[in-house]
């Protein structure tokens, strides 16, 4: 029978599965190649950083995962004739899915995420530039356009922060610190001009 790409341990983990799920006697023996395909399908989703993109989905995946592991564990401890990794095999494929669809999920979200926070920073470097500006002819005290050169200056940095966090594809960082560094410059702005409304 000719195997084709792509199918590897998963058809073998269907046809345990159903063996197990066949056998009016039980499965006597863990379901080794389900377990290891539900561990592989957890490790992708953790390298799509599903925890932080899809954290709902993932830990349904793990939680399931950790309830076949413990099914295991009770069969284990049964006499051999009356062991039945049948339920076990069930809960691991579950776990299987749900990592696959957390992993799936991650991937979409991070990318959306990715496009937020680079239109975000844009929009921060923006409204900084006005800021600036709006500082540097605000009539008034010179305190007061000193302080406000200060707030536009950590600012500045806090928009650095999420460039680089961008550049290194930490987005939901990228895109918190860059809609804070937009909302601050917005601030200023509305504090360099009040002057002129007075």
């Amino acid at each position: 029978m000719t195997r084709h790409p792509g199918e590897g341990h998963t058809r073998e983990g269907i046809l345990a599965l159903l063996a197990c799920l066949a056998l009016s006697s039980g499965c006597v023996r863990p379901p080794e190649i389900v377990i290891e395909d539900a561990k592989t399908s957890l490790r992708r989703a953790r390298d799509a950083q599903a925890k932080l993109y899809a954290p709902e989905a993932y830990q349904s995946a793990e939680e399931t995962m950790a309830k076949g592991l413990a099914e295991i564990d009770i069969q284990k401890h049964k006499t051999v004739f009356s062991r039945s990794y049948g339920k076990a095999a069930v809960l691991l494929m579950k776990a299987m899915k749900l990592a696959d669809r957390a992993t799936t999920r991650a991937r979409e979200q991070r990318q959306e995420t990715k496009a937020e926070a680079e239109t975000l920073v844009n929009d921060a470097h923006q409204a900084l530039n006005v800021a600036r500006d709006a500082v540097e002819v605000i009539a008034g005290k010179e305190e007061i356009r000193s302080a406000l050169q200060d707030r536009v200056a950590s600012t500045g940095k806090l928009l650095s922060r999420a460039e680089n966090d961008l550049a290194h594809g930490k987005y939901l960082a990228a895109r918190d610190e860059a809609e804070n560094a937009s909302a601050r410059a917005n601030e200023i702005i509305d504090a360099a001009t009040q002057p002129r409304r007075s």
